[in-house]
């Protein structure tokens, strides 16, 4: 059974760049645009994720960092991976446990391959 993703990213481009990625290495792919419609999606298919990636800077509203706190309370330690442009110094403050940052601007190959490495352990 393929894993599935959740992908929370603003920037249209980005999401819908994202979404070929995993697509294409066979995931199925959850979206969102906002923290607002991740809570959604994570309540609704809470038995069905297997993979959280973010950016923080999600528009108004909550972050990513918030959707991380959920996301540990919902799934405990499945993984995370944050991807942003100006957070990693952030990243290391929290010590989120299994998770890990790539910067932007980031290669759908290294997402896949972060993706692969937190799925497997």
């Amino acid at each position: 059974m393929p894993a599935t993703v959740l992908i929370v990213e603003d920037e249209p481009f980005l999401i819908l760049n994202m979404i070929c990625v995993f697509e294409d290495a066979g995931f199925t792919v959850f979206d969102a645009p906002n923290a607002k419609e991740a809570f959604r999606i994570m309540d609704e298919h809470r038995e069905q994720i297997d993979l959280l990636v973010t950016d923080i800077r999600l528009g108004p509203g909550q972050d990513g960092w918030d959707l991380a706190v959920t996301w540990r309370e919902l799934f405990h330690d499945l993984p995370i991976i944050f991807v942003s442009g100006d957070s990693a110094g952030e990243w290391e403050q929290r010590r989120i446990s299994n998770s890990v940052m790539l910067q932007k601007p980031v290669w759908g190959r290294d997402v896949l391959e972060a993706a692969h490495n937190a799925i497997q352990k």
